[in-house]
């Protein structure tokens, strides 16, 4: 990737910045409620799987309306409050997470795989 997160204090960890681009930010909040949407349908699908384990799925809802939300997200916060919420943490998922959306920020979702990637007007435009 071109830059990774603006890096602060040991303590306070990566912190990932809401983009300027008002053409991004557009296509976040559309992510965002994809999202949601993609999460009811895997619980509809899984009645009896508990909300904790949709951990892919939680993680990107949480740090996207972080980000939309406040503007910034520091990941060792959020990273701590998602244990807590969820009676444990996997690294690795939220670390993806965060590269996903990180991406989609920095180049629009270029380098993601799989997914149905981030809906800039542009790209609407081009169908």
């Amino acid at each position: 990737m071109e830059k990774g997160p603006e890096l602060k204090g040991h303590n306070e960890g990566p912190i990932m910045k809401l983009p300027e681009d008002k053409t991004i930010v557009i296509a976040l909040r559309d992510k965002l409620a994809e999202y949601r949407k993609r999460l009811e349908k895997q619980k509809e699908k899984d009645l009896y799987k508990a909300p904790e384990f949709f951990t892919d799925m939680n993680y990107k809802i949480a740090v996207l309306d972080r980000l939309l939300t406040t503007g910034e997200v520091n990941t060792y916060e959020l990273s701590r409050e998602l244990n807590l919420m969820y009676k444990g943490f996997d690294s690795s998922v939220f670390n993806n997470a965060c590269a996903v959306i990180e991406d989609y920020i920095l180049t629009g979702g270029k380098k993601v795989s799989g997914g149905t990637g981030l809906k800039t007007v542009e790209k609407v435009e081009e169908k």
